[in-house]
């Protein structure tokens, strides 16, 4: 649950307000100053979202370059337009260097959708000689109207969500090729092992560098790009969204095999230079490939009963069975891996909790045989676990209605009947004492002692102080 976080102002009618000084048609420079003036109060209060400090920022040479009895030089026009896009892009920029590897600036700004040009602006005004003033004053108007699009346009009207861009991470799949195809060829030729370790560092930089794309993707979604507060959020979906391509038709396999095991030494020198790099540098990463595989074991839309054909939208999620048991192998060598490592939050009674949960929401083969693998060397475990496996059932998905259902609710309440009429002696097995309430309980004449515990309906009489009454109202006798 996101914590709720502090605002300078009391209502968006405010922000509104703000946004009217400064980006409607008739705004000058009295209402730019009012909006000046508003911001200042506001960073007395609270310290002020990026976007608002970089507002301030901006508006106060564009102030200063509109007054005409102003004395500012061109020099200090040119220093406060440049010093105030710099803390604009780096404000954006820097709290999403949050990898292993440093990454471009220019590709975090094309990740949310901020004018390269304005990057090339800040650069040149930080190394190279100051831009002009005409090039800064359009660098300033450009930026002014992009965080009127990116953040007062989506804080006014939430559920348009402006035109804020959401890039995505480029597709896992040609650098997880690239990975096979080297750790192969060493795995073949143990000599190259020393040769390829500057490409092998190189693909997992770029692994790096694909976890640190997806964390600016979740990080554009509500524009909160400087706020710390919801990081562990951001790294969750992040590694969720790489073990969901590690996962994929291009991932993790094995070869299907009588019972479930360990994925055989050749998959294992594969793929766990990859696994046991990811979980140096993300301690969650274990949990996270665990819970994707969960997910795609008990996924409803990929279970035979559910959809019978393919899915066309999602090749992965098609029902086969030796896709399931590599999902399943893999999960048992993570288990055996990490289970006694309390960072990686592997514990094997979590993992059998979540299997038995998703058993009772979808059957699955793999998942039972992973079950029993997790359980085969504790035998009371082995047994409770069994007793509950064995009764676990998913819901029934039949819309249609059997005649022989009637029948066999006909026979039940037979056998209740007569078990009923028969009384006496057939009530002493499986009873249990009940204490009536004062209400029945009359030691002149007493109604019942001893009741049998029937599985299923029960046909009730007077002799348990049941009367007909109309259905929905409660009658005390």
């Amino acid at each position: 649950m996101r914590l709720p976080k502090r605002v300078p102002w009391s209502d968006v009618s405010e922000v509104e307000q703000l946004c009217s000084w400064v980006f409607s048609p008739e705004a000058d420079g009295s209402t730019k100053m009012l909006a000046v003036n508003r911001l200042a109060a506001w960073r007395v209060s609270v310290p002020l979202p990026h976007a608002l400090e970089s507002t301030l920022s901006l508006l106060i040479p564009i102030l200063q370059d509109e007054d005409s009895t102003s004395l500012c030089s061109t020099l200090l026009l040119r220093q406060s337009f440049s010093l105030a896009l710099i803390r604009m892009v780096n404000g954006l920029v820097d709290p999403l260097q949050q990898g292993a590897y440093a990454r471009s600036i220019a590709s975090i700004a094309a990740q949310i959708g901020l004018p390269l040009w304005l990057v090339e602006l800040r650069h040149a005004s930080t190394h190279e000689e100051l831009p002009s003033l005409e090039l800064l004053r359009e660098g300033t108007r450009e930026a002014m109207s992009w965080l009127l699009r990116n953040f007062f346009l989506p804080t006014l009207s939430p559920n348009s969500g402006g035109e804020t861009v959401q890039t995505m991470p480029s597709s896992l799949q040609p650098t997880l090729l690239q990975y096979k195809q080297l750790l192969k060829s060493t795995i073949r030729d143990a000599s190259l092992k020393n040769s390829s370790k500057p490409e092998l560092l190189r693909i997992l930089q770029a692994f790096e560098l694909w976890i640190s794309e997806a964390r600016v993707a979740a990080s554009t979604i509500t524009f909160d790009v400087q706020s710390s507060e919801d990081d562990d959020e951001k790294e969750k979906w992040s590694l969720e969204q790489f073990c969901e391509g590690l996962i994929g038709r291009g991932g993790l396999r094995t070869n299907p095999s009588q019972g479930l095991d360990v994925p055989i030494p050749q998959h294992i020198a594969l793929w766990s230079p990859l696994l046991l790099h990811m979980y140096s540098r993300h301690p969650a990463f274990p949990s996270a490939l665990l819970s994707r595989i969960f997910v795609h074991l008990f996924s409803i839309s990929k279970t035979k009963s559910a959809h019978p054909g393919p899915t066309i939208s999602d090749p992965v999620s098609t029902f086969d069975p030796s896709y399931d048991h590599a999902l399943a192998s893999w999960a048992l060598w993570i288990i055996n891996q990490w289970s006694d490592d309390p960072v990686a939050e592997c514990d094997r009674e979590d993992t059998i909790r979540e299997l038995l949960l998703g058993l009772g929401r979808s059957d699955n083969k793999a998942a039972r045989a992973l079950l029993d693998s997790l359980t085969e060397y504790d035998y009371g475990l082995r047994d409770a676990v069994g007793l509950l496996s064995s009764s676990l059932q998913p819901p029934s998905r039949s819309s249609t209605w059997d005649d022989d259902m009637l029948q066999i609710m006909s026979e039940r309440l037979i056998s209740l009947r007569s078990q009923i009429n028969n009384g006496g002696d057939n009530y002493n097995s499986f009873s249990d004492d009940i204490e009536m309430s004062d209400e029945f309980d009359q030691p002149e004449k007493p109604l019942i002692q001893k009741v049998e515990k029937i599985r299923g309906w029960q046909l009730l009489d007077e002799r348990h102080a049941w009367k007909p009454c109309p259905i929905g109202m409660y009658k005390r006798i």
